[in-house]
């Protein structure tokens, strides 16, 4: 806009924050004082306009006038906390109609002083200077309407965002990130990659993302014929062609780093990597999208216990770094949804994880369905799905986190190491109330004749694995290893109940919908 100052033109002051001439909000917020130390200061501050009123101010110098001046008075957010910061714009300096609209993006130079009105703001900027103007059309932008239910939301990801919701969820993401890296870091793990594309086939997944070559050709036509009401399913005619594959052998998006963390495990010791799986079909009565980051951990010369111990403690420490670092955003959601996040969170930080193993978690769900009528009867083999049932148990029979381990050998990867039974297998999943499974984690089988067998068994040919087999036929090891869906941790810290919602961009199965 020609009448807005160019912000090349803005000089820094001395409390501007770093690479950038605007203060950002929470160095106002996170101030022992609250920011009453700053009155009188001259500062720059951009955000976004969340809520907007009009406001007329009498001057306690010009009381005989029956008209005062008409102000703006903006709550600003600029995404650094959950908090806003109350902005009063005067009318000569901006029309109402251009800076109150939700979603207004501003950039104000003013005066930081003791909020006018009475009420949750106890500080404020005067505006005396509007460096930028990002207006918005307030009858077409879908977030000038207060509240919008998540599953319309859920529609627009590229505007998710720029709720509150989900602001808060991301701070947190980024509090989540740091604890595990932190915990990771002082427990002597160290951090590696993983690739994304492999033609490793670890059996976790019927399906996978094939990956071929398709130019924009190839997509355009493929666009066109899909507004067809029926397609020839001759790929050469639609101009689509699958057989293109890139690699000279046949290679997918990878739904796990196990095989590649336990390459690099017998090297290093303690390893982990955290990055995004892929998997086009759902797991059986488990909440998952087709793209999920997880956090991967391997460690060499370890057993089943040692992993289980590993991932509580990990668990716990990700949940107390959330309850300090995010505490504004923790009680936040918290309203929306008239829940008790926070002690949620302490539940748990402060209480030890029940372990029971996969059958007694069966006799125990009977007897509840017994007790309750509920008719469900839960046999060995069947898989533990995020049903009334599982969560009736786990949330108000339990009433803590759940490490349920030695599951039957058909429902866990062929990789698992086989239990002396020959009918389970060294492996455990942690379950949290109301969500469901956050974490799977196993100890690897070890010992290269029945590593074998169990390819077989599975119907795998040794050939595709060859490599893996060369890490229990040279210098071999025990291992032992988790992965937690971070996704799944954030969906219990916020309270939420669709991946979608904490998820930014979510890419559902194409065979489910959101809730």
């Amino acid at each position: 806009m020609s009448s807005l100052e160019s912000m090349s033109d803005i000089t820094p002051s001395s409390l501007s924050s770093k690479y950038t001439y605007r203060l950002v909000l929470k160095t106002i917020f996170e101030r022992d004082d609250d920011g009453v130390g700053l009155f009188g200061e001259r500062v720059v501050i951009g955000g976004w306009v969340k809520i907007s009123k009009e406001l007329k101010i009498k001057e306690k110098s010009d009381m005989q006038n029956l008209s005062p001046p008409l102000y703006s008075m903006l709550e600003v957010n600029d995404g650094s906390s959950v908090k806003n910061l109350q902005v009063l714009v005067d009318s000569k300096l901006e029309s109402p109609e251009k800076v109150m609209p939700t979603g207004t993006c501003i950039v104000v130079e003013g005066i930081l002083q003791k909020a006018s009105t009475e009420g949750k703001h106890h500080i404020e900027l005067l505006a005396n200077k509007i460096l930028h103007l990002g207006t918005v059309d307030k009858n077409e932008y879908l977030l000038t309407r207060r509240t919008l239910p998540l599953t319309v939301l859920r529609n627009y990801p590229h505007l998710q965002p720029r709720t509150a919701q989900m602001t808060s969820i991301m701070r947190m993401h980024n509090s989540a990130f740091t604890a595990l890296r932190t915990f990771y870091q002082a427990n002597g793990f160290l951090y590696v990659q993983v690739p994304i594309i492999t033609d490793i086939d670890t059996r976790e997944s019927d399906k996978k993302f094939h990956v071929i070559v398709a130019t924009n050709e190839d997509q355009r036509k493929k666009e066109e014929n899909a507004g067809e009401e029926e397609m020839s399913g001759n790929k050469e005619e639609d101009g689509y062609m699958e057989s293109q594959d890139y690699f000279s052998e046949l290679m997918h998006l990878t739904s796990s780093g196990h095989f590649h963390l336990q390459s690099q495990a017998s090297a290093l010791g303690n390893v982990y990597t955290y990055g995004p799986f892929f998997r086009p079909d759902p797991p059986y009565g488990i909440k998952s999208l087709a793209e999920m980051w997880k956090v991967e951990t391997e460690m060499a010369f370890s057993q089943l216990e040692d992993a289980m111990d590993c991932a509580e403690d990990l668990l716990k420490f990700m949940c107390k770094w959330i309850l300090e670092k995010c505490i504004e955003d923790v009680m936040f959601l918290s309203k929306p949804t008239a829940t008790t996040l926070i002690e949620e969170l302490q539940l748990v930080t402060s209480s030890s994880f029940k372990r029971i193993s996969y059958r007694k978690l069966l006799e125990d769900m009977n007897a509840v369905s017994i007790n309750e009528e509920l008719g469900i009867v839960m046999e060995f083999g069947h898989v533990l799905i995020e049903g009334r049932l599982l969560m009736h148990v786990v949330t108000n029979i339990y009433k803590r986190p759940v490490i349920v381990y030695d599951h039957p050998k058909e429902l866990k990867p062929f990789h698992v190491r086989l239990n002396d039974d020959g009918k389970t297998v060294a492996s455990f999943d942690i379950f949290f109330p109301h969500v469901g499974f956050v974490l799977s984690g196993s100890q690897s089988e070890e010992r290269l004749d029945t590593l074998i067998s169990r390819i077989e068994e599975v119907g795998l040919r040794q050939e595709q694995l060859k490599w893996y087999l060369d890490l229990r036929k040279h210098g071999n090891t025990t291992h032992s290893g988790f992965s937690l869906k971070l996704d799944s941790l954030l969906l219990y810290a916020g309270g939420f109940k669709d991946l979608g919602d904490v998820a930014p961009f979510p890419k559902y199965h194409s065979d489910s919908e959101s809730e």
